[in-house]
């Protein structure tokens, strides 16, 4: 892309900066993250998804998982 040398010695936001980036990575995956969160939090009860997105983000343990792999 910008053929910098390994050995330069150039900040990032140098280097962002040339490149005209002005949104953080981070920032673009934490949108996308909650836009997927809004189509899961608007399908059917019966999704797996459903099921496990809000206790994986509050730390719980998934008894619904839990429950499948003692049955299975």
């Amino acid at each position: 892309m910008l053929r910098i040398p390994w050995n330069a010695f150039r900040t990032n936001k140098a280097i962002l900066e040339e490149l005209c980036i002005t949104q953080r990575l981070s920032s673009i995956v934490q949108a996308r993250i909650l836009t997927f969160f809004g189509h899961v939090s608007r399908r059917d009860n019966d999704s797996i998804e459903r099921l496990v997105v809000p206790r994986f983000f509050l730390g719980q343990p998934d008894v619904h998982l839990e429950i499948a792999h003692e049955m299975g």
